[in-house]
């Protein structure tokens, strides 16, 4: 149960990622030590399971469902979904309402994710340092693009929830960002909070995203199998690239509200910020100092049946 609490937890931390833009859920999984057994996972998942169902194929079905790892899915699944539920509200209120804070204690998460992340690479090679750079440049580009004018019909949400769902496994890159970039972030974030009002709407996004996910995951852990230590290193590039984000919200904060943020000393915001910056970096050093790439020895050995 212990073990299946701390499932539950990190899964709650991935979704409350994931209704962030500018954080990703796949940096959570990462430095909790869980994502290569996430990939995995969601690689063992049959895509011809659907034709199965649907022809009546009984063992078909069966002998594929038994192929996933519920034991690992399920408290994880149930963390992402409630975080999703709870933080929609939770977090546009931290973010209406302490902005730089808030942005900051990111900024400590990501820059300490990075920095985990880079020292399990098993060997600092030109290649690694060429992944980095690779992933560093194109991170910083990406997220200074303009949000897209798109609208929220049927082909547009099957799009972004392929496209959202693949950035939230990746780390460094968040799926909140990808819809607030493609003009749907706030659109879902409403849909979320009220499912039935918007259930069509939310039905497509969750297909495009059910799609999108097996097909991306079986890419990225191929990579991982076949070139673990460059592709550590464009992760760890993501990340830092991805810092460019948060740290704009804070300036942007800065220029808009003084240095004391209402808070009526400028000492007392920059200590503030600073502790909001340090928890971040708590978060890291609490669930991922101990825990490898492969993810905790617990974990290694998913249980089964």
């Amino acid at each position: 149960m212990k073990g299946k609490l701390f499932l539950f937890l990190k899964g709650f931390f991935m979704g409350s990622a994931d209704v962030i833009p500018g954080v990703s859920g796949g940096t959570i999984a990462l430095v909790t030590g869980i994502y290569e057994r996430l990939l995995e996972g969601i690689r063992s998942v049959d895509l011809k399971l659907p034709l199965y169902l649907i022809r009546g194929e009984g063992e078909k079905a069966a002998a594929s469902l038994r192929e996933i790892d519920l034991f690992f899915f399920l408290p994880l699944s149930a963390g992402i979904i409630s975080a999703l539920l709870l933080g929609a509200r939770l977090v546009t209120y931290f973010l209406d309402r302490f902005p730089a804070f808030t942005y900051a204690f990111f900024c400590g998460l990501i820059f300490a994710s990075a920095y985990l992340v880079y020292g399990r690479s098993r060997e600092n090679s030109p290649a690694f340092f060429l992944a980095l750079s690779i992933g560093l440049i194109g991170a910083t580009l990406f997220v200074g693009l303009e949000t897209l004018a798109m609208n929220h019909g049927a082909l547009v949400l099957f799009a972004s929830g392929a496209v959202a769902v693949c950035a939230m496994i990746l780390p460094g890159i968040s799926g909140a960002f990808i819809l607030l970039l493609l003009g749907q972030y706030r659109f879902i974030l409403e849909a979320v909070q009220n499912p039935l009002h918007k259930l069509p709407s939310l039905s497509l996004f969750v297909v495009g995203a059910a799609v999108g996910l097996p097909l991306f995951a079986h890419l990225l852990g191929r990579l991982l199998d076949r070139h673990k230590n460059p592709t550590l290193g464009f992760l760890t590039g993501l990340m830092l690239g991805a810092l460019r984000r948060p740290v704009e919200e804070i300036l942007s904060s800065v220029t808009a509200g003084g240095k004391s943020w209402g808070l009526g000393s400028p000492a007392l915001s920059t200590a503030l910020l600073f502790l909001s910056a340090l928890g971040g970096v708590a978060i890291v050093v609490l669930f991922g100092s101990k825990t490898e790439v492969k993810g905790d020895e617990a974990e290694a050995s998913p249980e089964k049946g």
